[in-house]
């Protein structure tokens, strides 16, 4: 078990308040902090697009729709982001 302070995470709470967490839980934290930190290596328009097609859902035809270019360059776009984010997270981790 993991003892965390959730005044450290969410901006509403003022007061010290310490809970136990089990471990994988908190390893997942990591994982996510690690995952948006890897994100931001990214050039904008890839975290952008890789940001809307797996955390907002939006499909690759909607992608494309909203900026106006071709589906293919979406894909090809989110593609090379994502080959960038397993380098990049294979090197940290």
């Amino acid at each position: 078990m993991k003892k965390i302070n959730l005044k450290d995470y969410y901006a509403h709470i003022t007061i010290d308040t310490y809970v136990y967490i089990p471990d994988e839980i908190y390893e997942r934290k990591l994982t996510n902090e690690q995952l948006h930190t890897a994100i931001e290596t990214l050039p904008d328009k890839q975290a952008k697009r890789i940001y809307a097609h797996y955390f907002l859902s939006m499909s690759v035809t909607a992608i494309a729709k909203a900026e106006g270019v071709n589906k293919s360059q979406i894909t090809r776009s989110i593609n090379q982001g994502l080959l960038h984010l397993e380098k990049y997270l294979k090197n940290i981790l």
